[in-house]
């Protein structure tokens, strides 16, 4: 028997129900309920959906029992990476809060200099930080196009932190080389996953200086140039080795030594592959989300967004016309590839269940604003052109060719300047909308396989977790927001 089955049979129990009371209580068949109880069968997900709707239960129980019957269903391994995967969602927008502060001269008050030995052993946690922020704010102050090469990035780390920081300030002018080391197989061990969320801080910010690229750990264990240490950090005068917890740190600054290091990371590169591909351009982005659908059929999207889904269907060209700044060169040509995007898009993209934050057209009703379009060259629509694109995406929902779920936001707090979208065969695009004081939002694609099949297992299965409303629920929430909207201008025009 299962976690599963053992649980639930105790929580019939408490309850009061006999098997034969709980199963006609519940409107369960009563032989398939005793086959899941002896744990010979796992329930599908409308059974399960009836259990606990019938079940009086505790928050903490409700949330036990759905954790022990995802389990049961997909795996323990497929449960916890679609937990990782939607904590890190939660907290993408987050790392602005943790930024250590580098600027300022290379050596701060109370600080020693660099060590002048050919190679030097620093020891302590303090020490470590303080060398490798000069070392980082040596590099910046001396070279024009400063390099910076790693294989540390992943999770809170110091280094990741501060390089994340002068990458910021510095607007991507500043090339970081990482190469990071890959499971095949994500299996209990979220690295791969925790080396993507950390490589896409690097790759939504401004510029085009982050390129990461990845090995996967079966290769020649030479090609590694600090195997004996669990990371390092190379600029092009130093070399610096470091323990895993940040402790103890070796200092390379004898050229020969250094240049030895440089080509052993050199080989491992050519070898490596792109973990991402980034759009340089809207025009770009618009390419790859196209090659993203394109094939001899129109496909299935999947997505999971922070803002208003599937405008290639409810915005046609002429809608789009209303809203347009045409007076900036700009914003006519944003206009017309726009127009063609959509409707390419609309050609390729058989069917689309997409999975939305319910403020997404909440904020839409109340400012008319899309946040893909940027405010510089598109105006808001007016209220009777929001509804009429929401009227559309309901036709769409009804003719079956749009499934909607909107996301719980007490179960799930998703970023609004975010959007995956995935495609059956394991395509993956992560969208970031435009932030403040930059015109256009940045595409990315994900190019290795293990985080494309993390990412579409995610999407593809929240439209049946306890994450989202049900299709039902969605559509009347909807509804409701379009009621609302149009009583609020009403009132007003009535004042």
């Amino acid at each position: 028997m299962s976690d599963f089955s053992i649980f639930l049979e105790q929580l019939i129990r408490e309850n009061g129900y006999s098997i034969y009371g709980f199963a006609q209580e519940a409107g369960v068949d009563r032989p398939t309920l005793h086959r899941v109880l002896k744990g010979q069968l796992t329930p599908s997900t409308s059974f399960f959906q009836k259990i606990v709707k019938t079940l009086r239960l505790f928050p903490q129980e409700r949330e036990q029992l759905t954790q022990n019957y995802n389990i049961l269903k997909n795996g323990e391994s497929v449960f916890r990476q679609r937990i990782y995967i939607k904590e890190r969602l939660e907290h993408l927008n987050d790392f602005v809060a943790c930024r250590p502060q580098l600027s300022g001269d290379a050596v701060a008050a109370g600080e020693n200099g660099l060590p002048t030995e050919p190679i030097a052993c620093i020891r302590g946690e303090y020490r470590v930080e303080s060398v490798i922020r000069q070392v980082l704010l040596e590099e910046l102050k001396g070279q024009k196009r400063p390099v910076i090469s790693t294989n540390i990035l992943e999770g809170p780390s110091y280094v990741g932190r501060a390089l994340l920081q002068l990458y910021l300030e510095r607007e991507g002018q500043l090339e970081i080389r990482h190469l990071i080391r890959f499971h095949k197989s994500i299996g209990s061990h979220m690295h791969n996953l925790t080396m993507l969320f950390d490589a896409l801080l690097f790759s939504f910010s401004p510029g085009d200086g982050y390129r990461p690229r990845f090995y996967y750990e079966n290769v020649s264990q030479y090609t590694d140039p600090a195997s004996l240490f669990h990371s390092y950090l190379m600029t092009k005068k130093h070399v610096l080795c470091l323990s895993e917890d940040l402790k103890v740190a070796a200092l390379i600054q004898e050229p020969q030594t250094r240049a030895c290091y440089e080509q052993c990371f050199q080989r491992t590169i050519a070898a490596a592959e792109p973990l991402l591909q980034r759009a340089a351009s809207l025009e770009e982005g618009y390419r790859i989300e196209e090659a993203f659908y394109r094939g001899k059929e129109a496909r299935t999207q999947y997505s999971v967004s922070g803002g208003l889904p599937c405008l290639y269907f409810c915005c046609t060209p002429e809608i789009l016309r209303t809203v347009g700044r045409f007076e900036y060169p700009q914003g006519r040509a944003l206009f017309e590839i726009t127009c063609q995007h959509y409707e390419r898009l609309a050609q390729s993209i058989k069917t689309s269940a997409a999975v939305t934050t319910v403020d997404s057209f909440r904020s839409f009703l109340q400012t008319g604003r899309v946040h893909t379009f940027p405010a510089k060259y598109v105006r808001p629509f007016d209220l009777s052109t929001r509804i009429v694109i929401l009227e559309r995406l309901l036709d769409l929902i009804h003719t079956g060719r749009i499934k909607l779920y909107l996301i719980n936001p007490v179960r799930f707090h998703f970023p609004e300047q975010i959007s995956i979208h995935v495609s059956e065969d394991q395509k993956c695009i992560v969208y970031a909308n435009p932030t403040s004081g930059y015109e256009w939002g940045t595409s990315v694609q994900v190019k290795e396989k293990t985080l494309r099949k993390a990412l579409l297992d995610f999407t593809v299965s929240l439209p049946e977790s306890e994450l989202v409303y049900t299709a039902r629920e969605s559509e009347g929430i909807l509804r409701n927001l379009m009621q609302a909207a149009r009583s609020e201008e009403e009132e007003r025009e009535n004042v």
